[in-house]
C-alpha cells in the first residue's frame, strides 16, 4: 500500500524505489541487529518494523521531494550534492529528536518497553544514516 500512495504521489519508479530501498535496508539492519543480539520478538518490538518502514518512508519522502523540486526548478547543475546539503540537516534535526524520544524508555523496568526504545533508536539512526 505505501508503494501505491508513493507511485500515486510522485508518478514515477525513482519516488518509489528510493523510498522502498533506504527504508528496506534500516529496517534489515535492526531486525539482523535483534537476531545478531539474540533479543526475542516480544509484543512490543512486534510493531518496530512496521514503525520503522513508516518513518523511514517519511523521511524518504522528503528526500524525494526536496530532489524533485531541484529539478523542477531547471538548476541541472544544482542535482544531487546540493541537493543532500538542503536536507540533510532537518532530517537529521527530526530523527534526533525521535532518537532521543525512543532513548527515554530505556528507563522503564520491563524489557520488553526497554527493547521497544533501543532498537526504535537504532533503527531511526539506521534510517537517517541509509538517506
Amino acid at each position: 500500500m505505501v508503494c501505491i500512495a508513493l507511485l500515486f504521489s510522485f508518478r514515477t519508479w525513482r519516488g518509489v524505489v528510493v523510498p522502498a530501498l533506504t527504508t528496506g535496508i534500516g529496517t534489515i539492519w535492526t531486525v539482523g541487529l535483534m537476531g545478531f543480539l539474540d533479543v526475542p520478538i516480544n509484543i512490543a518490538t512486534l510493531v518496530l518494523p512496521t514503525f520503522l518502514m513508516a518513518v523511514g518512508n517519511a523521511y524518504a519522502t522528503h528526500v524525494v521531494a526536496f530532489h524533485r523540486d531541484d529539478l523542477r526548478a531547471g538548476e541541472p547543475g544544482r542535482r544531487v550534492v546540493p541537493c543532500r546539503h538542503a536536507y540533510r540537516i532537518p532530517v537529521l534535526v527530526t530523527a534526533f529528536t525521535t532518537i532521543l524520544g525512543f532513548a527515554s524508555l530505556l528507563a522503564y523496568r520491563i524489557t520488553a518497553i526497554r527493547d521497544l526504545g533501543f532498537f526504535a533508536a537504532v533503527g531511526i539512526a539506521a534510517l537517517s544514516c541509509s538517506h
